[in-house]
């Protein structure tokens, strides 16, 4: 069985790797869906993945998504291993991975895939929690 270790080791695997728009490949490019579904994808908990999008994604159909691919749980029980969907406004277009040291994302403001603490501003950005199926 997977655990949440596994999940966070994988996530943290993607450090430094540049961001790019629909980019799948580690240390070469990728993106912040990348990361969720490529971290999916090595460790067996999900096939899912998409290219078919811009880079302002549509908020409803991402997350139709990610309802339709993970387990959504309420926020307040997201641990690390657990993917967190987070805005910058109203609609939430961004995704990160929960760390016992925060998250990890591909931001493109870095532009690299980072981990950092989740402060306060973090904090408030997330809207939503999904866990990956398998995962207790």
């Amino acid at each position: 069985m997977t655990s949440r270790e596994d999940v966070v080791a994988e996530a943290r695997s993607w450090k430094g790797t540049p961001y790019l728009h629909q980019g799948r490949i580690k240390g070469r490019g990728v993106d912040c869906l990348g990361v969720v579904s490529m971290v999916g994808r090595a460790l067996g908990l999900t096939d899912y993945d998409r290219l078919d999008y811009g880079r302002l994604p549509n908020p409803r159909r991402m997350r139709a998504e990610l309802k339709a691919h993970l387990v959504e749980i309420s926020l307040r029980d997201a641990l690390p291993g657990d993917v967190v969907h987070m805005s910058w406004g109203i609609d939430p277009m961004h995704l990160g991975i929960l760390t016992p040291a925060g998250i990890v994302h591909a931001y493109s403001r870095i532009p690299a895939v980072v981990e950092h603490p989740v402060d306060g501003e973090w904090r408030g950005r997330m809207r939503f929690a999904y866990r990956y199926p398998g995962i207790e």
